[in-house]
């Protein structure tokens, strides 16, 4: 989907639902970037948010995990943390920093007007979970929902060479299923982070998740920090 950086562009995205009682979208970004409450109030009043938290140390593993797979990023994940003066860095760590993003939306909408939701659990049990949230957007908990189909799985390796990857991509549909996956094996490779970069974030999570846990009110003690 192509970046929108309009509001006309964002309401043209639901034209097609004009007439629904429920109109839905997602981002990942938006509870880390300042401002972004007062401008969702401003072009969206009445709205009322969903916010889903993963543990922070799963969560920064799976973005550089993310970008390394896109070619965005080149360098280890320990570099990242190293030159952690760098804004560009710093967000693999601090968007794991959940509270004080939380407290900025519920200084705009309220407390009552955002549902925390907590990924492990939502994982573990979704049948559960989504029926908690139904009850809370007053909807119907009779919707029939399936929940046997992933969606952006993602996975341990990224491309060696981004531009070559692409172009063997490009014929992979073309060639034997053997020869295809051989091919995308040579071209990538696993994707690796060091214990000590793990135990790293454990530590610099661990007041967070404490803080995070009393602010409302749920365990978190089943996070790595």
């Amino acid at each position: 989907m192509p970046h929108i950086s309009t509001r006309e562009g964002y309401q043209a995205l639901f034209v097609d639902a004009a007439e629904q009682r429920y109109r839905i979208e997602v981002s990942a970004s938006y509870l880390y970037y300042p401002g972004t409450a007062e401008r969702i109030n401003h072009d969206c009043p009445g709205s009322r948010l969903v916010v889903i938290l993963r543990d922070p140390v799963e969560r920064a593993i799976s973005d550089y995990k993310l970008q390394r797979r896109l070619g965005h990023e080149t360098r280890s994940f320990e570099q990242t943390i190293s030159e952690m003066h760098n804004s560009a860095n710093l967000k693999y760590i601090s968007q794991g920093l959940y509270s004080q993003q939380l407290q900025r939306f519920w200084n705009v909408f309220g407390c009552n007007n955002i549902y925390i939701l907590i990924f492990e659990e939502f994982v573990a049990d979704p049948a559960t979970e989504t029926t908690k949230l139904l009850s809370w957007l007053g909807i119907e908990d009779q919707v029939s929902l399936g929940f046997e189909n992933k969606f952006n799985v993602g996975g341990n390796r990224a491309p060696i060479n981004q531009r070559l990857y692409r172009f063997a991509k490009i014929f992979s549909p073309f060639s034997h299923r053997y020869l295809s996956g051989l091919g995308v094996r040579l071209l990538t490779r696993n994707i690796t982070i060091s214990q000590k970069s793990i135990d790293w974030m454990v530590d610099y999570y661990t007041k967070e998740r404490r803080r995070l846990a009393d602010i409302i009110g749920h365990e978190l003690s089943f996070w790595r920090s």
